[in-house]
């Protein structure tokens, strides 16, 4: 009966035995779960963590090309008002040019107008100044009548 006794209570301490090893073995397969999970945890936050840098530098890198552009525009929209006074005062300028020529222009035609008349005043001059020396001529020569000339009074003694 002893005997039966220890059997009864190796087969009890067996099956506990093996109860414990399953339960070894379980908490070691919910041991290495946990690590795969945690480890997967750690890659995911990783992973998070160099998205969210990534995302960090596009934005930055957003920021950056909007302010480069917004002062590219500033400065083409100043470049367009430079321009459009430089066009403004080139008008101007082209304006009084046009003024000026057309008053050149006028005192042009008053001068060549002036000096037309001069022409024909001193056509007119050289035409009487002609008329002159041919009557001089005419009364410097002997026989011709109303001639006052040195031959006319005859050969000097």
């Amino acid at each position: 009966a002893e005997v039966q006794e220890v059997q009864r209570e190796n087969a009890v301490l067996r099956q506990q035995v093996e109860e414990l090893r399953q339960y070894e073995r379980r908490a070691v397969q919910l041991s290495q779960a946990l690590n795969q999970e945690q480890l997967q945890r750690r890659r995911e936050e990783q992973d998070h963590r160099e998205q969210i840098a990534r995302w960090t530098a596009l934005q930055r890198s957003w920021t950056n090309k909007t302010s480069e552009t917004e002062r590219a525009l500033h400065e083409r929209d100043e470049e367009v008002q430079r321009l459009r006074r430089t066009t403004e005062n080139d008008r101007i300028e082209l304006e009084a040019l046009r003024r000026s020529h057309a008053s050149a222009a006028s005192r042009r035609a008053a001068v060549e107008a002036r000096l037309e008349s001069e022409v024909a005043a001193t056509g007119e001059l050289h035409q009487i100044c002609d008329a002159l020396r041919q009557q001089l001529a005419a009364q410097a020569r002997p026989g011709v009548a109303g001639g006052t000339g040195p031959a006319a009074a005859g050969p000097s003694s």
